[in-house]
């Protein structure tokens, strides 16, 4: 192993954004650091291809002991990272009236604070390396809905984050996306259990992208995730701590996937 090896880091890789962003890096050299808390067929399928080219750890992200071991492994690998990529989170449906503290606490540690936690350790291998903290952000972040505070506080604390770490590590290029609407597992769970907390209104809006397929297809923002994490590509600087649509035409040439239309 050439100590100049890329090294990616990969969180919530077990479906969604998150598996088809690993199988991107699966094409290129470069060893892949991957999280979940599941290990569904076609997750378990790409590790056993890719044995040598990919460590994954099953836990639960928010567990300070998955962020140690990840170092260790980066640290077994030369000793940097060249992208980190927050994939990880959940998305529960309820209102306030109906939400104990301890189920805000749950939200945020596995939302925002295993981000701070895994992020902070990895700050000097990511220094050495110059590389990029992207994170999968959400509209929920800056567009309230009844039913979602906790998914939408979360996301917004994610945004700011991600702009005071831009102007506190200024050799790491930090990035939040806005990814739209997604045709993952979580948009799945949303249309099962809206009526639990979403309006009436909001229920037949998230179950018609699906009936009207206009869910975006996962490869879509997974390939600017990739093609932002290589540090062959030049970053638009403007675009440097914001949260950003991946329709922004600023990062038009990273989308290398656009869902085809019905």
């Amino acid at each position: 192993m050439a100590e100049s090896e890329p090294v990616y880091i990969i969180t919530g890789a077990s479906k969604g954004i998150g598996l088809e962003t690993l199988k991107y890096f699966c094409t290129i050299p470069g060893y892949i650091i991957t999280v979940s808390r599941s290990i569904p067929d076609e997750l378990s399928q790409i590790l056993n291809k890719n044995q040598k080219k990919i460590c994954h750890f099953l836990g639960n992200i928010e567990d300070p002991e998955i962020s140690d071991v990840i170092i260790e492994t980066v640290e077994k690998r030369g000793g940097k990272i060249d992208a980190l990529i927050h994939n990880a989170g959940l998305a529960p449906i309820a209102q306030i009236k109906d939400i104990d503290v301890d189920i805000w606490k749950r939200l945020f540690d596995v939302n925002f604070f295993s981000i701070v936690d895994l992020t902070q350790k990895a700050l000097p291998y990511l220094r050495k390396a110059k590389g990029r903290v992207l994170f999968v952000s959400s509209g929920a972040a800056v567009k309230s809905k009844i039913g979602w505070s906790t998914y939408c506080c979360s996301k917004a604390c994610v945004n700011m984050y991600t702009k005071v770490l831009s102007q506190e590590e200024p050799d790491i290029y930090t990035l939040a996306i806005r990814p739209g609407v997604v045709n993952t597992p979580m948009q799945e769970y949303i249309r099962n259990n809206c009526q639990n907390g979403f309006t009436k209104e909001d229920c037949e809006l998230f179950k018609g992208y699906e009936k009207n397929k206009q869910l975006r297809d996962p490869k879509e923002p997974a390939s600017i995730l990739f093609n932002l994490a290589q540090l062959s590509n030049k970053v638009p600087a403007d675009c440097n701590g914001e949260f950003v649509s991946i329709d922004d035409e600023r990062l038009a040439s990273f989308k290398t996937f656009v869902t085809p239309k019905p």
